[in-house]
């Protein structure tokens, strides 16, 4: 879609802008949202036992006494850590864990490599078609032209001078008593279209089509003008 609509250096500033937020911005700007990490370390005496475990016989880990009071602080720091937490939960848990903001601008760096690697095989691409297509001309086979009962009538050939074939899908001729200038616009009441299925290899003029030759009552000098419309071998939109 987008090329059909921007030329490719519009788009291309178009999806890194887009890569930029969505793969930078916005998870730089996310993790300021996540909740405090919890603290994992434990405070350690010269025993090398975790402080307050060198309690009386009766405040051992194994006692009831001690038991009821873990259970108590337990849910007392649960509470505490979804207060201090608030309405950040909805950011997404792996935006919060180790990724750092110049992980993201390796993760966008990348994709920036990506997208000149793309454009660049489409560009590549679209001058080995430029220079591998057909190029059709259509106009009046000289030395061909005659004039009977007041008439002209004007054969039409058909020039190929691209590197391949073809494919003719019409035709259309025009006379004028008046030289067209500008943007041309066609009187389809005065003028003739031929409608074709066939193939033009490249090379010169292949002579006249095998329709019946285009006759003007005009004996004063006029202008013949016209279009020809063709597919080329890669089957892109017709052109004409």
């Amino acid at each position: 879609m987008l090329s059909k609509v921007f030329p490719p250096a519009v788009q291309f500033a178009l999806l890194a802008a887009l890569g930029f937020v969505v793969l930078f911005l916005a998870p730089v700007t996310l993790r300021d949202s996540c909740p405090p990490e919890v603290p994992k370390s434990r405070a350690v005496e010269r025993d090398g036992h975790p402080q307050g475990e060198q309690r009386a016989a009766d405040q051992t880990p194994n006692s009831p006494e001690w038991i009821g009071k873990a259970e108590q602080q337990q849910p007392d720091r649960q509470n505490e850590r979804s207060a201090n937490s608030g309405d950040r939960n909805w950011v997404p848990q792996w935006l919060c864990g180790d990724v750092k903001a110049t992980d993201w601008a390796l993760i966008f760096f990348t994709y920036c490599l990506v997208l000149v690697g793309w454009f660049t095989m489409r560009s590549n691409e679209n001058v080995l078609r430029d220079i591998e297509r057909a190029h059709l001309f259509a106009g009046p086979y000289h030395g061909q032209i005659t004039v009977a009962d007041n008439k002209i009538a004007i054969p039409i050939a058909v020039d190929n001078n691209g590197r391949t074939t073809g494919f003719l899908k019409e035709f259309y001729g025009e006379f004028s008593a008046t030289e067209p200038t500008g943007k041309v616009v066609y009187d389809r009441r005065k003028g003739r279209s031929v409608p074709f299925d066939s193939g033009v290899a490249p090379g010169p003029a292949h002579g006249s089509l095998a329709i019946k030759p285009f006759e003007s009552d005009i004996i004063t000098p006029h202008f013949f003008f016209g279009y020809v419309r063709y597919l080329d071998t890669f089957r892109r939109p017709p052109h004409q």
